[in-house]
């Protein structure tokens, strides 16, 4: 807020003041994509309270304010898209959608060893990381074949080298989306959550393209019926 020409007021209430000028962020979505994401939620027999822009309900479950203040970027990876905030400041004022996500490391792992896509999230789960130098070249493990039942062995190390190909062309269309709206203003780095942040090495392969502190976080100090939910 700005009040009275001074500006950097995080909280004006109860101040005097003749002019308040605000600077706000706004995040617009597809009216159609809200009305049947709501119907689906009520269906589901869950009350909506407010609508919340995905990308600031994960800042909020993972940034301490320290963070906020700095300067930094939370970006989540969910199965079809990854969502990028920035804040700075302690506000946000950069967020958007890249169309990438887990589920597209599943389906270059289903192409890539001709197998199923439940095949390949189970192997992406137990043997994938992005941190392809500490794979053994010599680890084999088994993997179903479409059409052999019998199924055949593949080193592990072609499994890794495919993750981290998808991982490394998300991380640079995260660079190239940071860069582009104001770069040098992220001294608490990146924050990295969702599921295909809990990928063994994101951090690691992340630190080194985007040449910033990466962290993985998971949300903290959630209450109320959680198990009701999930």
């Amino acid at each position: 807020y700005t009040v009275d020409g001074q500006e950097g007021v995080m909280n004006p209430l109860g101040m005097s003041a003749v002019r308040l000028e605000v600077e706000t962020h706004i995040v617009t979505a597809s009216a159609t994509a809200v009305q049947n994401l709501t119907k689906c939620v009520i269906a589901a027999g869950v009350k909506i309270d407010e609508l919340v822009a995905g990308g600031l309900a994960s800042a909020e479950a993972v940034l301490s304010p320290t963070e906020r203040d700095l300067g930094v970027a939370v970006a989540d990876i969910g199965a079809g898209t990854t969502e990028l905030t920035r804040f700075t400041d302690g506000s946000p004022f950069h967020t958007t959608v890249l169309p990438v996500g887990g589920a597209n490391v599943t389906n270059d792992i289903a192409i890539g060893l001709k197998t199923s896509l439940k095949v390949a999230e189970s192997l992406k789960i137990d043997h994938g990381t992005c941190d392809v130098a500490g794979v053994d070249p010599d680890e084999v493990i088994s993997v179903t074949v479409l059409g052999d039942e019998a199924g055949r062995t593949v080193e592990r190390m072609e499994v890794c080298r495919i993750i981290e190909a998808r991982m490394r062309e998300t991380y640079e269309m995260l660079r190239t989306e940071i860069l582009s709206a104001a770069p040098g203003m992220l001294p608490a780095g990146l924050v990295l959550t969702g599921g295909g942040a809990q990928l063994g090495g994101a951090a690691v392969l992340g630190r080194e393209i985007l040449e910033m502190p990466v962290r993985v976080a998971a949300a903290t100090e959630v209450g109320g019926l959680v198990d009701g939910i999930l």
